[in-house]
């Protein structure tokens, strides 16, 4: 029985501990994804913009044609334009960059994206990329 006593205060003090509160993870509103790609002379920009949210009003999406055999710095922004001014949310992005990673998802071999930005633990982010076009035709492009 003594035994069983000098336990009690330790369960007692395990069970009795609470886990830090979590702060909640307010999410941003985003509108507006764009990806502008440069070739060291032009950029060209692709953009997926949705002023109204979910519902409304369809999106806005603008392509443009990239040049075969070409390589381009992608870079991705991600903005809240129903603020004024536009919020730009790439800060946060990057200050929280081992909380997020954006996945190019593309149906063909001639458009390669390498990522060319890391968050602190050495992974990936997708805000700042190379783009290789290797050859021309139509190819689709999903940001995730």
């Amino acid at each position: 029985m003594k035994k069983l006593l000098y336990f009690l205060p330790l369960l007692f003090f395990v069970f009795s501990c609470e886990k830090d509160p979590q702060e909640p993870n307010d999410e941003e509103l985003i509108t507006t994804l764009r990806l502008e790609f440069n070739d060291g002379v032009t950029t060209k920009v692709l953009q997926f913009q949705d002023l109204d949210g979910n519902g409304g009003q369809a999106p806005s999406i603008t392509g443009d044609t990239l040049a075969a055999n070409t390589n381009y710095t992608l870079r991705l922004f991600v903005l809240n334009e129903a603020e004024t001014p536009a919020e730009d949310i790439n800060e946060e992005i990057v200050n929280e960059g081992d909380e997020h990673q954006f996945f190019f998802i593309t149906d063909a071999n001639n458009l390669q994206i390498t990522y060319d930005d890391l968050d602190v633990n050495g992974r990936p982010i997708g805000l700042v990329n190379t783009c290789q076009v290797v050859a021309s035709g139509n190819y689709d492009l999903q940001v995730v």
